[in-house]
């Protein structure tokens, strides 16, 4: 589904910090007056994103009914079917520096009536280098709607997303605020893969609609 992968940069963007190294005496002063100690772990992120396109055809109707709809939504680099129904998928890399960071995502598409359908993520992990990483995990979902209104097509996509990592070592204020600008970065790579998928959805039915494939 074109969906999210740019929100894996996150963990990438966020701020991390280093262990002080200090003397003794410093270290001894710095307890007399110390802050909470400094709190690490787990953190939940999440964010969603409801973005809409207007003025369309029926072509986007006919087209996401259709099974053949669903790699344009998946929007992997790569997609194997597996058992049971889904799709494995590996996501374009995302490089940064020396980083490069690939999603690894097992997703199905689900439609639950004529004009809704809903793209999940079943299993979500990353590709760090060569290692695959247990360190993030991906859960989340992008819901589908189109219908007619005034005459034309209307097509929303509606995306949540939930990104469980670990968070540096920082006192509870600081941590606070990380999570914060955490949230605020999944929920606008959101807003951005929302955008996207629905102008390549757009594209490709048109394409499909006049004869071209998809």
């Amino acid at each position: 589904m074109c969906m999210l992968h740019v929100l894996l940069i996150a963990p990438c963007l966020l701020p991390s910090t280093r262990p002080r190294i200090e003397r003794p005496i410093a270290a001894a002063a710095a307890a007399a007056t110390a802050e909470p100690p400094p709190q690490q772990g787990r953190v939940a992120l999440s964010g969603r994103s409801r973005v809409v396109e207007t003025g369309l055809n029926d072509g986007v109707d006919a087209f996401l009914r259709s099974p053949r709809s669903d790699v344009t939504l998946l929007h992997p680099a790569s997609a194997t079917p597996m058992e049971g129904g889904g799709f494995a998928c590996e996501l374009e890399p995302l490089s940064f520096f020396s980083l490069t960071v690939q999603p690894l995502l097992e997703m199905v598409v689900e439609r639950s009536d004529a004009r809704s359908l809903t793209v999940r993520i079943i299993r979500g992990r990353v590709r760090v280098g060569e290692r695959i990483s247990e360190s993030v995990r991906i859960e989340g979902e992008n819901v589908l709607r189109w219908g007619e209104e005034s005459g034309a097509w209307q097509l929303e996509s509606d995306i949540s997303l939930q990104l469980s990592l670990r968070s540096p070592e920082l006192p509870s204020l600081a941590r606070r605020v990380w999570i914060s600008s955490g949230n605020a970065i999944v929920s606008s790579a959101a807003g951005r893969s929302g955008r996207k998928l629905l102008r390549e959805v757009v594209r490709v039915a048109a394409t499909s609609a006049s004869g071209g494939g998809s």
